[in-house]
C-alpha cells in the first residue's frame, strides 16, 4: 500500500516545481485581477449609505445608515427639499464644509437618493 502512495506522488524535479510555482502565482494573478475589476465596477455604482458614512456620519446622526453624531444636525427629520439638500451639500451651510470639489454628481445623487428612499 505504501509503494502505491509512493508512486502516485510526482516527482519533486525542478521542472514540477516550477510548473507549480507557475501555477499558484498564475491563480493569485487571476484572482487579484478579478477582485480589482470587481472592486472598481463597485465604485461606479456609488452606495449612497457608504458615501454618508464617509462624509458624513461624522457630523450628522442618521438613522439608515446607523450613524450617530453631535456634531451637525439630526438628519431623521429633514424638512427640506432635495434642491435644498443638493445645494447644502455643494456648497456647505454655517459650519458645514463644502462638497462641491470631493464629491461628483453622480455621489451627490446618492446621497439624495439616501434621503429619499
Amino acid at each position: 500500500m505504501e509503494k502505491k502512495i509512493k508512486n502516485f506522488l510526482p516527482k519533486k524535479s525542478p521542472l514540477f516545481i516550477a510548473f507549480l510555482i507557475l501555477s499558484i502565482i498564475s491563480y493569485l494573478i487571476y484572482f487579484n485581477f478579478f477582485l480589482i475589476t470587481k472592486n472598481s465596477k463597485q465604485n461606479t455604482n456609488y452606495n449612497g449609505t457608504m458615501l454618508f458614512k464617509n462624509y458624513c456620519a461624522s457630523c450628522h446622526t442618521y438613522d439608515k445608515t446607523n450613524s450617530y453624531s453631535d456634531v451637525g444636525p439630526n438628519l431623521n427629520n429633514l424638512k427640506i427639499s432635495s434642491t435644498e439638500i443638493k445645494e447644502i451639500i455643494l456648497n456647505g451651510k454655517g459650519n458645514m464644509p463644502k462638497f462641491n470639489e470631493i464629491l461628483n454628481s453622480n455621489e451627490v445623487d446618492s446621497l439624495l437618493k439616501l434621503f429619499q428612499d
